[in-house]
């Protein structure tokens, strides 16, 4: 059977010269046969391909002094510990055969050993972490060497990336209007700028328009915080608790209680009640914000301790851990992310976040993979399902995904070859190789596991920003649109419902795909949250309003004296001439074909002030679902929260806020 979707990768026009390729001029038969008998193959190799060759050697280097190093701490550490005991024990031994231990001299000496050890200790684990650290910042800078000079899947996408840009400032208008290369820099930025005044100045009435006919969600009950998931008995947990982080682990997870049918029933499609009239109930409204309480948890918890730490204005944990307690099973990250999440620590059953710092040949071995993000696969028995939380954008690979922005066609559902859906390419491609069964983070592998383990869970994933496009783009491969459930030819567990939580998510699929999902994808986006509304379309549509005020220098002009001079005398009939301004432009100028946001979309602003927010208490956020983003997300806002509203934290720090 076939899959129910296709990819249709459009044709590159890629240079071969920045590949390794195998000559294609003719050869002598003799010579061919001679190299035929030795079992070799002729290759020109391309200067970038060199140049890759030496990049892996130095890694290689880095690898192998990282390895031998990590060997002479660990030997310079036991040795330190065990001579040291040794003498702690001979001085003890002393004290109570000469009685010296009853007036305090031996147990001194003791003492005095025992501090000793422990700034040796100290010693060693700083030595330890500096050499780490240098070794690391070598290695990850030969890597970005090779990913931008080199013959690599990511040098790859740059170049295809580089050509984008140059094709688009290149592009002239439609109408004929000059491209942005012929506009040149400085009257660019002017005729941006008259934009982002213009957007400024009529952010109330288009704010206003953006929500008409959304529905403000109601949360009666909710409070502050939601209830803590019930406790779960781990005492029969199979699962070995110290493997390594980076493989899949086998054997049981053990027998979860029972759930509570109110809140824990396996997950629907949807994600809350099935019945239509069910989900108008306040009821049903209050269930969404706390599962979207809780999983942002997850989709957060991704970014790690120090970032987190960071974002919440703290002062990060970079202590040594010299004696850590055996009971603390996993690393650092791991723990961190099972408080955050509420989760406990064993419920971790994969993880590809196991590299705190340089991990030598480990590093090297796993260069020629496909991209490989970080994720989590969790067994969340409270809500009997399997959670996959992937991490946003936090690395160069990560970057590169995001700007391979072209559209792929994307057979599914209805979709048919003469009007195929479309989605975010680099997105899709990403989750294609996730979605494999040889890849090497082994996504595939511990879901399935984890499915066969505990039949009738069902699968959740979730993440912020590339983490939501990385879900929402394997939720499509998982699901078949029909029924939001896995089909057999997916490779998992038949018939397990599938739900999606994107936070800050991306623009990836086209609106007819995204109506589609409405079922089992939902999405949230925080005020102006540049990440929502960017895309290849949005951007071709930004240039074509620059060159539309630089061919009315009269209109650009009179909006930069009036507003971002201040010489604006804020009147209505100013408002009006502006508003109806921008309308025009919009309609003159917002005409390519964008991707959006995908299912049921909530947009959170954090203040409002008309009639339909009168019972919302002032200052506080207010939520909305959208009955299509092409209205509020048609456009990339420039503010200065664009940037701000996309971080993780402001996320949660308004669902928690919400009432």
């Amino acid at each position: 059977m076939d899959p129910p979707y296709t990819v249709v990768e459009p044709d590159d026009d890629v240079d071969t010269a920045d590949y390794d390729i195998v000559a294609a001029v003719p050869q002598p038969r003799a010579q061919q046969d001679r190299l035929q008998q030795h079992g070799h193959v002729e290759q020109h190799r391309s200067p970038n391909a060199r140049l890759s060759n030496v990049m892996t050697g130095l890694r290689f280097m880095f690898g192998v002094a990282s390895a031998a190093s990590e060997t002479g701490f660990a030997i310079a550490k036991a040795a330190t510990h065990v001579s040291l005991d040794v003498a702690r024990n001979i001085v003890d031994g002393v004290g109570e055969a000469t009685g010296l231990d009853a007036v305090g001299v031996t147990p001194l000496v003791s003492n005095t050993l025992a501090f000793a050890e422990f700034c040796a200790l100290l010693g060693i684990e700083t030595g330890r972490f500096w050499t780490k650290f240098g070794l690391s910042t070598g290695a990850s800078s030969v890597r970005a060497l090779n990913n931008v000079f080199g013959s690599t899947e990511m040098a790859t996408a740059i170049k295809q990336f580089a050509r984008l840009v140059r094709r688009e400032l290149s592009a002239a208008g439609d109408d004929g209007s000059l491209s942005l290369r012929e506009i040149g820099t400085v009257d660019s930025v002017r005729a941006l700028m008259a934009w982002v005044c213009l957007q400024y100045a009529t952010s109330t009435t288009w704010t206003q328009e953006a929500r008409a006919g959304a529905k403000l969600m109601k949360f009666k009950g909710a409070g502050e915080a939601e209830e803590e998931p019930e406790e779960v008995d781990w005492t029969n947990v199979g699962a070995t608790q110290h493997a390594d982080p980076g493989d899949v682990v086998e054997g049981s997870i053990g027998q979860p209680h029972e759930a509570p049918s109110s809140s824990t029933e396996a997950p629907r499609p949807n994600g809350i009640p099935s019945s239509t009239q069910e989900q108008d109930t306040d009821k049903a409204q209050t269930q969404l914000l706390t599962d979207l309480r809780r999983y942002v948890k997850f989709a957060t918890g991704m970014y790690g301790r120090h970032q987190i730490s960071a974002l919440n204005g703290e002062i990060p944990d970079f202590g040594f851990d010299i004696n850590p307690d055996p009971r603390r099973s996993g690393n650092a990250e791991h723990r961190f992310f099972a408080s955050h999440a509420d989760t406990p620590l064993e419920s971790i059953y994969h993880s590809t976040n196991n590299r705190d710092d340089f991990d030598g040949f480990g590093d090297i071995l796993g260069s020629g993979q496909k991209y490989k993000p970080t994720v989590y696969v969790i067994a969340d028995h409270s809500s009997r399902q399997v959670i996959i939380a992937f991490r946003g954008t936090n690395s160069f690979e990560d970057v590169l995904v995001d700007l391979t922005c072209e559209y792929d066609d994307f057979m599914y559902g209805d979709a048919t070859p003469e009007n195929p859906h479309c989605v975010h390419s680099g997105m899709m491609r990403a989750a294609l190789a996730v979605a494999e069964d040889d890849h090497s983070a082994r996504v595939k592998e511990a879901v399935v596991s984890l499915l066969i383990q505990n039949p009738g869970y069902g699968l959740l994933l979730t993440g912020h920003s590339l983490g939501a496009g990385l879900a929402t783009c394997l939720t499509l491969l998982w699901t078949d649109p029909s029924t939001g459930l896995t089909p057999p030819n997916t490779g998992l567990p038949t018939n397990r419902p599938i739900r999606c939580f994107a936070y800050a998510a991306p623009s990836v699929v086209s609106p007819p795909l995204g109506i589609l999902v409405r079922p089992f994808i939902i999405s949230v986006l925080v005020g102006a949250d540049l990440v929502g509304r960017l895309s290849l379309g949005s951007v071709r549509d930004l240039a074509r309003v620059v060159a539309h005020l630089h061919s009315e220098s009269d209109t650009r002009d009179d909006l930069l004296k009036r507003i971002a001079f201040g010489s604006n005398n804020n009147n209505n009939d100013n408002h009006e001439a502006d508003w109806q301004l921008r309308k025009r432009i919009e309609q003159k100028c917002l005409l390519s074909e964008k991707l959006y946001t995908p299912g049921r979309v909530f947009w959170i602003l954090e203040h409002g002030n008309d009639q339909q927010e009168s019972a919302v208490a002032s200052g506080q956020p207010v939520m909305y679902e959208l009955e299509t983003p092409t209205k509020a997300f048609n456009q990339i806002l420039f503010s200065t929260a664009m940037a701000r509203d996309h971080l993780p934290h402001v996320y949660s720090s308004l669902l928690h806020k919400l009432e």
